[in-house]
């Protein structure tokens, strides 16, 4: 038996309904021990205070050094509050205890009898390293990443003839991607230092980021389509590759790690999970290596000039190709714009339309209507005034825009924001129903089967995971048999419960799915979900 139970004596203040207590040593408590806290009174002190039952492993040095005398740790609510403790032994006869409450005694929860591995986040430096890198390469293939990287290939195959423009072109990408992975990095570790939590995709939670996204991709739309051609913009995206060279590059890989960051790819989750809770130094070179492996490719064919020549040799097909090119950003936009009413309704969204119709007709008259068009009369006057018309009439409605929203943005970052409304979304055969903290527990109690799904409307993964895999027949056929409890946590807005939560599974990110069954381990399933996986769980 490689554990000991423990019983520590606190007398602690008043503690919320479910409690979890986190040792500062990693390793001290397994992770699948159940936790309970006892609300006890001392028959000869009249003391109150709360009594903490889990498991340690005996193996751990610090526990045979400190035995249960006391533990310094974390002790975290339901609420996602937390507060730093110290447990300290405290040598009661136990016939002079008195049970008042048993505070959400969890029992067989879902961590119990689980295999440690599925919740340890220390899987190791090194291995860490490997799956970051390994994440990355992977994270080329996600649907997140298409519309950029497919705009990179449309710029190395401009400059297939050019082997010095085209290692120019994949060195800045790859630089822009390090760089931009290196602060998010610094950001990760600023906001952890200043004791702030936050997950994978932190940003399209930040309804203000989000629409500077659909109006960046709405742009990058109007550019690939011919709209408009800004020699140094950082908005034109396909025309920059011409002409900027190295520092356009270095935007667009730039925004490959924005557009990237919110999906999580097989081999990412581990590491990431491993990353937050690790030291900084750790912390930033795992985040390298992500972006390592995102730029791997295009090093690869800068250090190797033959496959280059592999590429289609540029042509007029290119115009179409780059026109076509522009229907995924606006589709992008389009997505982008839907996260947007998740976070923050539909209050705007008509003033945002008419943002988004006046930059095209802005640019649209800036194409047919040049400076050097002459009518025969003074035209240029009048151009120039409906131009500054546009521009005022798009700065003032966009200012609107962001004012509507810039304190309900300021409540949620406050916590002042209204739990969302429990909803159950019925389909056919089968029931999702809304994460609540314990409801997993609940069912698992009464030896029913689990499946959990963290998922969020920023997140294309996810999306995807849900039409091909969640609403195949088959294996909604397959739930409805074997009476499969679903439960989906919607993490589109901030919410620090269903954060805490995807953390226990060593986890900082969505898509995240899991398969709860009593009496045995929970399988983690891979981010890309493998529906004959899931067949085969559910059938054995």
């Amino acid at each position: 038996e490689d554990y000991k139970k423990l019983y520590i004596y606190s007398f602690l203040e008043q503690l919320d309904k479910s409690p979890e207590f986190f040792p500062l040593k990693k390793g001290v408590i397994i992770p699948s021990a159940t936790q309970s806290f006892v609300k006890l009174r001392d028959g000869v002190t009249k003391d109150i205070g709360w009594r903490l039952e889990s498991k340690l492993h005996t193996e751990i040095p610090e526990v045979e050094k400190l035995g249960i005398d006391s533990l310094n740790g974390l002790l975290k609510f339901s609420d996602g509050s937390s507060k730093y403790i110290k447990l300290e032994y405290r040598d009661f006869d136990d016939t002079n205890l008195e049970v008042l409450e048993l505070a959400e005694n969890f029992g067989e929860n879902l961590k119990s009898n689980a295999d440690e591995s599925y919740f340890k986040t220390n899987i190791g430096f090194l291995v860490s390293i490997g799956f970051a890198f390994f994440g990355g390469l992977i994270l080329n293939l996600m649907p997140c990443v298409f519309p950029v990287i497919g705009i990179k290939v449309l710029s190395l195959i401009k400059t297939s003839n050019n082997e010095f423009q085209s290692n120019i072109n994949i060195v800045g990408f790859s630089l822009g991607v390090l760089t931009f992975m290196l602060l998010f990095a610094a950001t990760f570790i600023l906001l952890r230092n200043s004791g702030t939590s936050i997950g994978w995709g932190f940003q399209l939670q930040n309804s203000s980021f989000v629409l500077c996204l659909v109006f960046l991709f709405f742009l990058m739309a109007l550019n690939l389509f011919g709209f408009f051609e800004f020699a140094t913009s950082s908005l034109s995206l396909a025309s920059y590759d011409r002409y900027s060279g190295f520092l356009g590059n270095f935007l667009s890989g730039g925004l490959t790690v924005v557009v990237a960051t919110p999906c999580t790819a097989p081999f990412m989750g581990s590491a990431l999970g491993y990353a937050v809770s690790a030291s900084n130094t750790e912390l930033i070179l795992v985040f390298f290596a992500l972006g390592l492996g995102i730029a791997f490719p295009y090093a690869v064919l800068a250090s190797n000039p033959r496959l280059i020549g592999f590429l289609p040799k540029p042509g007029k097909w290119m115009e179409l190709l780059r026109e076509f090119l522009g229907f995924p950003m606006l589709i992008s936009a389009g997505w982008l714009l839907l996260i947007y009413i998740e976070l923050e309704g539909n209050e705007s969204i008509l003033q945002i339309f008419v943002i988004l119709i006046l930059v095209a007709i802005f640019f649209w008259h800036k194409k047919h209507f040049p400076k050097q068009y002459k009518t025969g009369f003074n035209i240029l006057d009048q151009i120039n005034v409906v131009r500054l018309f546009l521009v005022i009439t798009i700065a003032i409605t966009t200012h609107s825009v962001f004012n509507v929203h810039s304190k309900k943005s300021f409540d949620t970052l406050s916590g002042n924001n209204k739990k969302d409304e429990v909803i159950s979304i019925k389909k056919e055969k089968i029931e999702w129903k809304n994460w609540e903290i314990g409801l997993p527990e609940q069912f698992l109690q009464k030896g029913d089967t689990v499946l959990l799904d963290f998922t969020a409307t920023w997140c294309i993964t996810c999306q995807v995971n849900k039409l091909r895999v969640f609403e195949d027949e088959q294996l909604i056929d397959l739930f409805a048999e074997k009476n499969i409890i679903l439960i989906r946590a919607d993490w589109t807005k901030q919410n620090k419960e269903i954060e805490n939560e995807i953390k226990k599974y060593g986890r900082v990110g969505v898509p995240l799915n899991i398969l709860l069954r009593p009496g045995q381990a929970p399988f983690i399933f891979s981010e890309w979900l493998d529906k004959e996986k899931i067949v085969e769980l559910l059938i054995d």
